[in-house]
């Protein structure tokens, strides 16, 4: 893989917004997958460069880089400008003889180029908090990852960024985690956990997700332990309710893994 350092005075580089493949508009707090759908001479060595600019200081977003030329995004409501730099460059390899007999290959610069794309998109939603609803019952849990608070949503966007690293086949067991979740989060709703409390139900949702996964089991470890060990970081859940919305916000992110 060629390693460049990007310098914007290069000689030769254009900007451009079409090549960048992103809707317009997208819904808030949903994952999305952003591509390059650039020209690059065959058989060239090409380096990309992603970033994301924010609006507003007030505005969440954040990416992994998957392959090179594609990310996956996470963001809340707000106006994006997405960004890549690439630098391709084609040699020519040749053999050539050393006065001791010896063989070595030679590689010659034939050409390079470098580009640099950006795409604006928006965040449907309002960045300032929703206006309190009139009086009335309290809803139930919302099954999608929308108005989610910030520090909660981020355990679902640390499961699913993370489960989105493990290859399609045991990644399609996401659903399956996302209903352990769920149904460990309403037993503790429920009390069904009685004096055995968060270790009792931390013990069988680790025994039902260690069923479920069964062979897949050794993919899924690095992405669930990142999400334990933010789960530490962060000194959340400290308590029953607070572990059972804490399940509710990971099931979210396993849902929306594809």
């Amino acid at each position: 893989m060629l390693r460049t350092i990007f310098c914007f005075a290069l000689l030769g580089c254009t900007t451009a917004a079409a090549q960048i493949t992103i809707p317009d508009t997208v819904e808030r707090d949903r994952p999305m997958v952003a591509g390059c759908d650039c020209i690059i001479p065959e058989g060239s060595e090409v380096s990309f460069s992603w970033g994301l600019e924010k609006s507003s200081p007030d505005s969440v977003a954040e990416f992994i880089q998957v392959s090179d030329s594609t990310i996956h995004i996470w963001a809340g409501p707000g106006t994006f400008k997405l960004t890549t730099d690439i630098v391709w460059v084609q040699f020519e390899e040749f053999e050539i003889t050393l006065d001791d007999g010896t063989k070595k290959k030679i590689r010659s610069l034939l050409d390079w180029g470098h580009s640099k794309y950006q795409r604006s998109f928006t965040v449907k939603g309002s960045i300032a908090p929703d206006p309190d609803p009139e009086p009335g019952p309290e809803p139930g849990p919302d099954p999608d990852p929308v108005n989610v608070p910030s520090d909660e949503w981020d355990l679902g966007k640390t499961i699913y960024t993370e489960a989105m690293k493990i290859p399609a086949a045991p990644r399609a067991k996401a659903k399956e985690l996302a209903d352990n979740f769920d149904a460990i989060s309403g037993r503790i709703a429920a009390g069904g956990f009685g004096d055995g409390g968060k270790p009792a139900a931390m013990k069988e949702l680790a025994d039902v997700n260690k069923v479920t996964l069964g062979g897949d089991k050794g993919a899924w470890d690095p992405a669930l332990t990142e999400l334990n060990r933010t789960m530490i970081e962060r000194r959340v859940p400290t308590t029953l309710k607070a572990t059972a919305d804490a399940f509710t916000y990971i099931a979210r992110g396993l849902r929306a893994v594809n």
